[in-house]
C-alpha cells in the first residue's frame, strides 16, 4: 500500500517525491502556454510553486526533528502540497507564510528549555515584522508565544519580559525607517486565481471526510502520545485555531493559506498512524489524485 512505502522512506522514492511534486506544482504551465499567457504570470507561478515546496519539506523537517510525529515519512509534504492545490499566484502572504513555519519551529523548541529567550526573540520578533510588513493580522499569532510558555511550562517572568522586547523591536525598526523616508510595508490585494467551489466540490467534501476521520484517530489516541508529542499538537491546534480567526475576521480566502501546515499535520498523523490501514490508504490515493486533477484545471 502507499502509505507504507511512504513511511522511512527509501532513496528511490524521495526521489520520485521530488519529481512528482514539481510536476504538480507546474502543471497550471501547460494551460498558461495554451493561453499565451503573460511572462509575469508564468514567473508568478514558479516563484509560488518554489514557495510551497520549499515549506513543505521545511514543515516535515520540523514534524520528524521534533518527534511530533516520531516516523520518518514523506506523508506530511505530500498532504501539504495536495492542500496548496488551489495556489498559483505568487503573493507575499507565501513568504509570511514560511515565516510563520520557521517560527512554529521556534516555539516547539522552548520544550524543556531553561533558558529559551533566543527562540522566544526570533519568534517575537518574525511575527511583529510580518504584522508590520505584510499585514497586520500577523499578529495574533503571537497569542501562541505565551500560550506556548504555559503549555511547556516555562511560567518565568524573563521568559515573557523577552518575548515581549522581541515584538516590540521591529514596531521600533519600522517606524525609525518611517520617520526617515523608508516604507516596509507590502501589503497588497491580488486577485486570486482559483476554481469556484462548485467546481472543487468533490476535493472539498474528500478534504472534510479526511478531517473527520483524522480529528477523530488524534483525539482517541492523544492521550498515548509522548509528553512533548501532546503538548506539540495542543500547540498545533491552537495555531489552526488562530488561523481560522484570522479568515473569520478578515473575510478573505487567502489567509486560508495560514491554515494549511497545523491541518495537514493533523492530517498526516492520521494516515500514517490510522490502524483502519485500507481506508486510510483509499483516503491518501483518492485525495492526491484529486488535488492532481484539479491542480491541472486551476488555470
Amino acid at each position: 500500500m502507499i502509505i507504507e512505502k511512504l513511511i522511512n522512506s527509501k532513496t528511490q522514492t524521495v526521489i520520485f517525491f521530488f519529481i512528482v511534486s514539481i510536476i504538480y506544482l507546474l502543471l497550471p504551465l501547460f494551460k498558461l502556454f495554451e493561453l499565451n499567457s503573460e511572462t509575469i504570470k508564468i514567473f508568478n507561478l514558479i516563484f509560488s510553486s518554489v514557495t510551497l515546496f520549499f515549506s513543505s519539506l521545511y514543515l516535515t523537517n520540523i514534524i520528524f526533528e521534533k518527534s511530533i510525529i516520531k516516523k520518518n515519512n514523506i506523508v506530511v509534504p505530500i498532504v501539504f502540497l495536495a492542500l496548496c492545490m488551489p495556489v498559483v499566484d505568487f503573493k507575499f502572504l507565501l513568504i509570511g507564510n514560511l515565516i510563520l513555519i520557521i517560527s512554529l519551529n521556534e516555539v516547539f523548541n522552548l520544550y524543556q528549555k531553561n533558558n529559551p529567550f533566543t527562540n522566544l526573540f526570533n519568534c517575537s520578533f518574525a511575527i511583529s515584522a510580518c504584522t508590520l510588513i505584510f499585514n497586520y493580522y500577523f499578529g495574533l499569532f503571537y497569542i501562541l508565544v505565551p500560550l506556548s510558555l504555559y503549555i511547556f511550562g516555562n511560567n518565568s517572568w524573563r521568559s515573557y519580559f523577552v518575548s515581549i522586547i522581541g515584538l516590540l523591536c521591529p514596531i521600533i525598526i519600522f517606524y525609525f525607517l518611517k520617520f526617515n523616508g523608508i516604507y516596509l510595508n507590502f501589503e497588497k490585494q491580488y486577485v486570486t486565481n482559483i476554481l469556484n467551489i462548485h467546481e472543487l466540490k468533490y476535493w472539498i467534501i474528500l478534504f472534510f471526510i479526511i478531517c473527520f476521520f483524522s480529528t477523530v484517530e488524534l483525539f482517541v489516541w492523544i492521550n498515548k502520545k509522548s509528553s512533548k508529542s501532546r503538548r506539540c499538537f495542543y500547540i498545533i491546534f491552537l495555531y489552526l485555531f488562530v488561523s481560522i480567526s484570522i479568515f473569520i475576521f478578515s473575510g478573505d480566502s487567502d489567509f486560508l493559506l495560514f491554515s494549511i501546515a497545523p491541518i495537514s499535520i493533523i492530517l498526516s498523523n492520521f494516515f500514517i498512524y490510522s490502524r483502519f490501514r485500507f481506508i486510510s490508504n483509499l483516503l491518501l490515493i483518492t485525495f492526491i489524485l484529486n488535488s492532481l486533477y484539479n491542480r491541472f484545471l486551476i488555470i
